[in-house]
């Protein structure tokens, strides 16, 4: 994520484009043999395989505090997905600027990134919903510019994007974790997996017309608008129950539990004994 955009860049003039989707179609298949001849134990497990545990993943993602971050988290990847068709045309069409620009827009993406990763468990403390909700936000921000500032501010916004998107993923499942137990964990991951990987290409998808259509700065400006406005949605959506929460605790504490009402006020007897015994 870091090294490759900029390799690749490097690359394309005295290779071509051919020979460099060759050689990185070469280096998957290498990948790929490593790990076909890589030893993995096939032994079984001794125990069984409790069947309403393993089949409870999409069930339980119907609550309502795992489904919101699971609606969150689609539509923040689906947003993101025009942005990989944008940025290579805003770069040619826009800039009129070569791969290397291109690389170098993707390099400050993951350098972002990386210095994220390494500060990311800062963050454990804080109160996730709402940092997670300041990172789309903030990603949303930082493609905001696009449609007016020239090439310096985009790259430091974009490496700004990927610092403050670094730490979305880690932030997500630490949600999960907090939300299920460790029985359901892996169901309740491999549902979310199954739901959130076609958002990315959808939103590719939709990226080329959207691009043929309004242009690429555009898109990506009209991409970070879009994040925002659900960062600022869903925040509002989550702190309605927190609020109504909040109000009837106060409701509560005005009015007293009936359990302190009634040790507060002893009956005529138990005052009548309290007084003789002081006397």
């Amino acid at each position: 994520m870091i090294v490759g955009p900029v390799l690749a860049g490097l690359l394309l003039r005295p290779l071509g484009i051919g020979a460099l989707i060759a050689l990185d179609a070469a280096s998957f298949a290498f990948l790929g043999i490593m790990a076909w001849r890589t030893q993995v134990s096939t032994a079984t497990a001794d125990e069984p395989v409790n069947t309403r545990t393993a089949e409870s993943g999409f069930r339980l993602l119907r609550r309502l505090h795992l489904m919101s971050l699971i609606i969150l988290t689609w539509l923040f990847f689906f947003l993101y997905g025009p942005v990989e068709v944008a940025l290579p045309v805003y770069v040619a069409h826009d800039l009129y600027a070569d791969a290397g620009l291109l690389g170098t827009y993707w390099t400050t993406f993951g350098i972002g990134a990386l210095v994220a990763a390494l500060i990311t468990g800062t963050l454990r403390n804080r109160n996730i919903r709402r940092v997670t909700l300041l990172i789309v936000a903030g990603w949303g921000a930082c493609l905001l510019p696009f449609v007016f500032a020239p090439v310096g501010v985009t790259l430091v916004c974009f490496a700004l994007g990927g610092l403050i998107y670094g730490p979305f993923i880690p932030l997500t499942y630490a949600l999960f974790q907090s939300s299920t137990t460790g029985a359901h964990l892996p169901t309740v991951l491999a549902a979310r997996s199954a739901i959130i990987m076609v958002a990315t290409p959808l939103g590719t998808a939709i990226g080329g017309p959207l691009v043929g259509t309004i242009g690429a700065a555009q898109t990506l400006t009209a991409s970070g608008a879009a994040t925002v406005l659900l960062a600022v949605l869903t925040g509002l959506i989550w702190t309605r129950p927190a609020r109504d929460k909040d109000a009837d605790d106060r409701g509560k504490s005005k009015g007293g539990s009936p359990a302190f009402k009634e040790q507060s006020q002893p009956d005529q007897k138990t005052a009548g004994k309290l007084f003789s015994s002081y006397r």
